[in-house]
């Protein structure tokens, strides 16, 4: 039995994220689904009554509940920004799912709305609560492979059925393609490892699907300090793949596989040395793979309530959210 206070939780959006979420929620000795909301009043009703949760009719409502410390912000990316908004504005912590908000304009209202009412505001980088993508952070910080050089990533699938039909294709809600759906995800990894960059260049490309996003975005970010991330997201990658691999002057981190679906069954890290005389150092890798599952929408959950019960920021926070952004707006920007 957890001795940490509880805290209820109103879940806005009750499609498939919606339910993942609930899932996680129900699993914690610590947090309770206390409500529902969602435009859709069936799907609202549905995870409700699953939960045991209220459903809320109105965004307004929430004011009325003082007993729900928190919102899941969980719609389509058109909406993100708007529903975190009067979520804050309601006097809730939120935790939004990337990639929070659809232009950096559209965000920054909203930080401030959070610091000014002194609420936390998480964005759900989901990325970088896997078990491998934790361990690297760790090496990296002990100086197992030296000063950082480059990161190269590639991650995507290849859509499904009709892919085309879906709301992730339609630019009035998603805001843009692959580069805002799955590239922001390697934008924030690369931001976690390397820092801030000040040298934006890339390409999008309509490859495949036959929508007006983009299917296929190439980035190459620069840091002031002359580091280069290198990263691919695609959904022509017919074999799913996940792929984030960290160079330093002393060795390198390979990462695979995300959630067992992204190229591996288990997620991998593999940690290699540059040997003295510069010769293969393959044959002294060391292999790290993930013992037993960790889901990291509980972690990442962990963290929002350890933040909100510490009166801190939580990792990552809202400035992170807009770094991220701001690299996808520009690349938009460029490509216009």
């Amino acid at each position: 039995m957890s001795n940490k206070e509880n805290i209820s939780l109103v879940v806005i959006g009750a499609g498939r994220m919606g339910g993942r979420w609930a899932d996680v929620i129900e699993k914690m000795p610590d947090a309770t689904v206390a409500a529902v909301f969602d435009t859709n009043k069936a799907k609202a009703r549905a995870l409700a009554d699953k939960t045991g949760a209220a459903v809320l009719t109105s965004m307004n409502q929430l004011a009325e509940r003082p007993d729900i410390k928190a919102a899941l912000v969980l719609v389509p990316h058109a909406f993100l920004a708007q529903v975190s908004q009067k979520a804050l504005e309601a006097g809730k912590h939120v935790l939004v799912e990337k990639p929070t908000a659809i232009t950096p304009s559209e965000l920054e209202p909203v930080l401030e709305i959070a610091k000014k009412n002194q609420l936390c505001f998480m964005p759900g980088f989901s990325s970088r609560w896997h078990y491998h993508t934790r361990l690297a952070k760790e090496l990296v910080e002990k100086g197992e492979i030296g000063d950082l050089l480059f990161v190269r990533a590639r991650y995507g699938f290849g859509g499904r059925k009709g892919y085309e039909n879906e709301w992730r294709q339609k630019k009035t809600l998603s805001g843009g393609g692959e580069l805002i759906d799955q590239g922001i995800h390697l934008i924030d990894l690369a931001r976690w490892f390397l820092g801030d960059f000040s040298d934006v260049k890339g390409s999008i490309q309509h490859a495949f699907w036959k929508s007006d996003v983009e299917d296929n975005a190439f980035l190459i970010l620069k840091t002031p300090k002359g580091q280069t991330a290198f990263l691919h997201a695609s959904w022509t990658q017919w074999k799913p793949l996940f792929s984030f691999e960290i160079f330093g002057s002393g060795g390198y981190i390979l990462l695979e596989g995300l959630g067992g679906k992204y190229g591996k069954a288990n997620e991998e890290l593999i940690l290699g040395k540059r040997k003295e005389d510069f010769s293969n150092p393959s044959d002294t890798e060391q292999v790290f793979r993930q013992s037993s599952p960790l889901n990291p929408f509980k972690e990442e959950l962990n963290e929002f309530l350890s933040a909100i019960r510490e009166n801190r920021d939580p990792n990552p926070s809202g400035r992170d959210a807009l770094g991220a952004l701001n690299i996808v707006s520009k690349m938009y920007g460029e490509q216009n």
